[in-house]
């Protein structure tokens, strides 16, 4: 099989950093294997690079593992290729010191080999996963406790102190009306652990409360938050006008169906304009788009008699209700998500970055309590490696970061939609702006409960111009795609874009999903005749979910004997979690 023109620009492309978009089958590990292979062999212009240069990470050690064998592989066969080569045989020896890793491994190893300049003892070990559990628990209560006794104290001294008092015991009672105590700590500790994946830690919330602050003084609409919001406003608008334009042209499908032609067609088609112009006023202030909503009305349907109404009429009507309810009723997107004024946003923002303040003291405190310990004890867990890595490369006075950057040629970094932000920065510090191979795909982000950040992947994506755009050759990065597809037949090809093209598009501009994000049938050699399998979508139904009573219903919410076998034997086939190692 041949190489794509997308395969050959991301292995032979050079002098930039690049971003390889490569879709589910797209032969991604092969053309990132070929890439290695092209730079260790070299040509006429480009002279050949040595294994132990270049960085080559991933997320776990099976895939890690894998990419070194299939570099070996290739390195064998191209000793047998190029027997006029004999530095590849060199390479060869070197695979096996070559930095082909997991990244939580590739931070631990600059951090200890500089633990002294890092104020680190010299025996720093990884935690047991039980072993601080406790003492994690035991500097939360502390600094909870803190902020009590600060609250009690300062009660009366001042304003701004009584203001505080009383911001942080609403704080405190709203979590403890809805959570019990145990789970405000597992909701406070997962904070400090999306913090510590930023590259400013705890001092990321602080900074959110003062966007939060920025936000309250503009358009709801301009803040992430509101942004979201203005996106589903504009597609529930979108999909209602679709809804109406599908069954305007099944009804222009049906001559027979002359009364529905004659009475329901101009309605539906006046319904169809009403949606469009609801999504366009939707794409201006808050304000104009709560007030589209709450004027937003449909006219009654009318002109056919009850008697005289076929089954496709009455569906017709039916169809129009329930896109109806959509919007307007109480149910409906305007009652739900457009229903305060800007007065009460803007209170509602500002209150937030208050509370923002107050979590920010809490986390901050508990983080000090917390990493004094571990660091007092030798002890470190896996998030703290890229906190301590990051530490040292801001140093100016030290010279790690040139060290580092002086040792690769070249950073190889497969599955970017998964890494998180402190990643991100610890990888454009080391590679500079021209060094990074970055792989990935956004419709695979899995690494969520780690804090994954997808949009860092499709902000690169977005910014980066295509590898043969002649406006961007000067630029210092540029966007491969890679989407044909190599194992599925064009009907789950299809059925795969449809789906995700949908799902995706309410993301917005976050993941922006793009139409070269779709797959590419790229099969060949398909034999005469074949027809492919229909697509099969096979949905489980929870049967552990009780089902809702109507009123006046008795129902018996206990699964029979049969429903129960059915249950266990399920919950043994599909285990509850998957653990994920780095």
């Amino acid at each position: 099989m041949g190489l794509t023109d997308a395969q050959i620009a991301a292995i032979d492309k050079r002098g930039r950093s690049v971003l390889v978009s490569a879709a589910a089958g797209s032969g991604k590990t092969y053309t990132l294997t070929k890439r290695i292979i092209s730079k260790i062999i070299g040509d006429e212009n480009n002279p050949p690079c040595d294994i132990s240069r270049m960085l080559i990470v991933t997320f776990t050690r099976s895939a890690a593992q894998d990419l070194r064998e299939k570099i070996f592989k290739a390195l064998t066969e191209a000793i047998e290729e190029h027997p006029d080569k004999p530095h590849l045989k060199e390479q060869l020896l070197h695979l096996g010191d070559a930095k082909i890793s997991t990244i939580d491994s590739f931070f631990i190893d600059p951090v200890k080999e500089n633990f002294d300049k890092l104020g680190l003892p010299a025996n720093l070990r990884l935690a047991d996963s039980s072993e601080l559990g406790e003492i994690r628990q035991e500097c939360l209560t502390s600094a909870i406790e803190e902020m009590y006794s600060k609250s009690n104290v300062c009660a009366g001294t001042s304003l701004c102190d009584i203001n505080f008092r009383d911001d942080f015991l609403d704080l405190w009672n709203g979590l403890s009306s809805t959570k019990q105590i145990s789970k405000i700590n597992e909701y406070l500790i997962d904070i400090h652990k999306n913090a510590m994946t930023t590259p400013d830690g705890v001092e990321t919330l602080k900074k959110n409360a003062e966007k939060l602050k920025e936000y309250a003084d503009g358009d709801f609409f301009a803040c992430p938050i509101g942004e979201s919001i203005q996106h589903k406003a504009i597609t529930t608008a979108l999909l209602a006008e679709s809804k109406f334009d599908y069954y305007i042209e099944l009804m222009k499908s049906k001559p027979e169906e002359d009364l529905v032609l004659e009475k329901y067609l101009p309605k539906f088609e006046e319904y169809k304009t009403a949606c469009i112009s609801l999504a366009e006023k939707c794409r201006g202030t808050y304000s104009e788009a709560k007030n589209a909503y709450e004027k937003f009305k449909l006219d009654d349907l009318r002109g056919i008699d009850k008697e005289d109404k076929t089954p496709f009429a009455e569906e017709c009507s039916d169809a129009k209700g329930n896109i109806n309810k959509t919007i307007t009723t109480k149910d409906g997107f305007g009652k739900k998500f457009l229903f305060r004024t800007p007065e009460e946003i803007k209170e509602q923002l500002l209150l937030t970055a208050r509370y923002n303040e107050i979590i920010y003291e809490i986390i901050a405190s508990f983080n000090k309590k917390y990493s004094d310990y571990k660091e007092e004890h030798g002890l470190f867990e896996f998030y703290d490696m890229p906190i301590y890595l990051l530490r040292l490369l801001k140093d100016e006075s030290l010279s790690v970061i040139n060290d580092m950057r002086s040792k690769y040629d070249e950073i190889y970094i497969d599955e970017y939609q998964d890494v998180n932000a402190i990643q991100d920065e610890i990888f454009k510090l080391i590679g500079g702006a021209r060094k990074r191979f970055m792989v990935g795909d956004i419709k695979q982000s899995i690494y969520g409960f780690r804090d994954a950040v997808p949009e860092l992947f499709s902000g690169y994506r977005d910014t980066f111009p295509k590898h043969d755009d002649p406006a961007g050759k000067n630029s210092d990065g540029c966007t491969i795609f890679m989407s044909e597809n190599f194992r599925c037949d064009t009907n789950v090809i299809d059925f795969s874009n449809t789906v995700c093209a949908f799902l995706f598009e309410a993301a917005g501009k976050s993941l922006n999903y793009q139409k070269e994000d779709d797959l590419k049938f790229g099969k060949t050699n398909i034999p005469d005749g074949y027809v492919p399998p229909k697509v099969q979508i096979n949905i489980v139904e929870d049967l552990t979910v009780k089902p809702k009573k109507k009123k006046g219903e008795k129902t018996d919410d206990t699964p029979d004997a049969g429903e129960a076998a059915i249950i266990s034997a399920v919950e043994e086939e599909i285990p509850r979690e998957i653990i994920l190692c780095a």
